[in-house]
């Protein structure tokens, strides 16, 4: 396999592995770590980035956190000393660093060549709370077929024209929070119609207590939204959740706030 440089590092230079009509699965190019037991590898798949670090058992919970587009990814080693991270990509060419405790800094690249043959919408965070992202898909509607999101990710695309396929906690401190809808370009409506985009504040649930509800630390909570769309990604659209009073039930039907 031909070797590589980046960052005047020697790397292996992967391939492309073609997967389907509008989008390329793509391997990228990451640097060896310093630590001869760790190995990233970084790949994307219709604008998915997935980051896997591969170390030793002994890495056992320790964080290992993945930087793009000024935001901060973060997981934990499992038992075995895997780590998987999910993120969208906003850019046709993207650079990545990956961050652990006792390896340093590991810097990829990968390219999203079919970025304009997507649609995306992206929702991400930073406080140690779950929202659920809920997309409904042109002439659908709420909890039918086309209402798609975390819970029904439509993974094998039999309830809706696209899936959820990225859903990344903000369980660290500083990480951020990031769940993302991606549909192909040959899947829309040809007709047009419009996407609509709501959200469930998950962790206030229907029974708010603190520290989600009142003045709690996670009772107000800003998030955004951003849209990829033939390769331009619109500025992100600032929101925040609002607090509720504690003790105060929020039924089922009024869980679900609109974004547009």
């Amino acid at each position: 396999m031909p070797v590589a440089r980046f960052a005047g590092w020697p790397v292996l230079a992967l391939g492309l592995f073609l997967t389907g009509p509008a989008a390329a699965q793509v391997a990228g190019i990451c640097a060896k770590s310093e630590d001869p037991g760790t190995r990233v590898t970084l790949t994307q798949d219709h604008g998915r980035g997935t980051a896997v670090i591969a170390s030793t058992p002994s890495r056992r919970n320790q964080v290992v956190r993945v930087e793009y587009d000024d935001e901060t990814y973060a997981t934990r080693f499992d038992a075995n000393g895997q780590a998987t991270i999910n993120f969208a990509l906003v850019g046709a060419e993207n650079k990545v660093v990956v961050r652990g405790g006792e390896f340093g800094a590991i810097r990829c690249q990968v390219s999203f060549p079919d970025i304009a043959k997507v649609y995306r919408a992206i929702l991400r965070w930073h406080d140690p709370v779950r929202l659920d992202l809920h997309v409904i898909e042109p002439g659908r509607r709420i909890g039918g077929y086309g209402d798609i999101h975390p819970e029904a990710r439509n993974t094998a695309l039999d309830r809706g024209i696209g899936q959820m396929d990225v859903v990344t906690d903000a369980a660290e401190p500083g990480s951020t929070g990031e769940q993302s809808y991606v549909v192909d370009e040959t899947s829309r409506p040809k007709e047009g119609g419009l996407f609509t985009f709501r959200f469930d504040f998950v962790s206030r649930g229907s029974h708010p207590a603190l520290p989600y509800c009142g003045n709690g630390p996670q009772a107000n909570i800003a998030l955004s939204l951003m849209i990829l769309d033939h390769g331009q990604l619109s500025a992100p659209k600032n929101y925040d959740t609002g607090s509720v009073p504690c003790g105060q039930a929020i039924p089922d039907e009024l869980r679900l706030q609109r974004l547009r």
